[in-house]
């Protein structure tokens, strides 16, 4: 069992490097906002990068692996690859959940006997990181973003497409000129001191899991190592459509 807490208490650091950065995160919730809450309760730790150091959303785009541009799909594959995307997502939030619940249940906490939820709260911890970092990001750097206003039907409908279309397929996307603003820098800022907490709390929850064997150990870092892939993969392919739209603009002769 030594072993096996000592694995569990490496796996959140490691998941942490598998992880989407906040800036990236707050970049796809600006096209597609569920998606990308989606993907923050999939991938089971947010990467860190320095501690009170901001980085502009657009910025992420800099660092994704190749050049080749991503071929704009026909609609009826496109909605294929949406749907996969989405059930995907969907499947590795189920796959934490369920996991978390099994911890919690079958094992018991070191410190907390009765205290059969830290896994799960572990695991749904990046809700109000996301929260936080997206917010920021929204509503103070993209004009015209405003979530108090009125729901309408048009509006709905506005945002479904919205979400529901590639952003490879995308005509265009906003990306705010000048500085960032105040609040955005400082819920960026505070998410990812909230993100450090995040890997210091799953670390002292997992290792403190007894009643563990090494076989079941490598089960969960699987599971887990398995969820955060798979929503990398899915926000690799997502920010780099947004790459190519912002190319394609840019390379779009001006007419003024």
């Amino acid at each position: 069992m030594a072993s096996a807490s000592v694995a569990l208490a490496l796996t959140p650091p490691l998941l942490a490097g598998l992880g989407q950065s906040l800036a990236e995160i707050s970049l796809l919730s600006s096209q597609r906002p569920v998606l990308s809450a989606l993907l923050a309760l999939g991938a089971p730790a947010m990467y860190i990068n320095r501690v009170f150091e901001y980085n502009h959303p657009p910025d992420a785009l800099k660092y994704l692996p190749g050049n080749r541009g991503l071929p704009r799909l026909p609609p009826s594959l496109s909605l294929i690859v949406t749907s996969i995307e989405y059930f995907l997502a969907a499947a590795t939030v189920a796959n934490n959940t369920e996991l978390a619940i099994s911890m919690g249940v079958r094992s018991v906490l070191a410190w907390g006997c009765n205290s059969w939820a830290m896994p799960l709260l572990w695991v749904l911890f990046p809700v109000p990181l996301h929260v936080i970092a997206t917010l920021g990001y929204r509503c103070t750097s993209i004009p015209g973003c405003r979530f108090w206003r009125s729901l309408t039907m048009d509006r709905f409908w506005r945002f479904f497409t919205k979400e529901v279309t590639l952003s490879s397929n995308c005509k265009s996307f906003p990306i705010p000129e000048g500085a960032p603003t105040t609040v955005a820098i400082i819920s960026q800022l505070l998410a990812s001191a909230l993100a450090v907490g995040h890997v210091v709390l799953g670390t002292l929850v997992l290792s403190s899991l007894i009643f563990i064997g090494f076989h079941d150990t490598l089960i969960i870092m699987v599971r887990l190592i398995g969820s955060a892939l798979v929503c990398r993969g899915i926000l690799v392919f997502e920010l780099a459509g947004i790459r190519d739209v912002l190319k394609e603009g840019a390379d779009q002769p001006d007419d003024t």
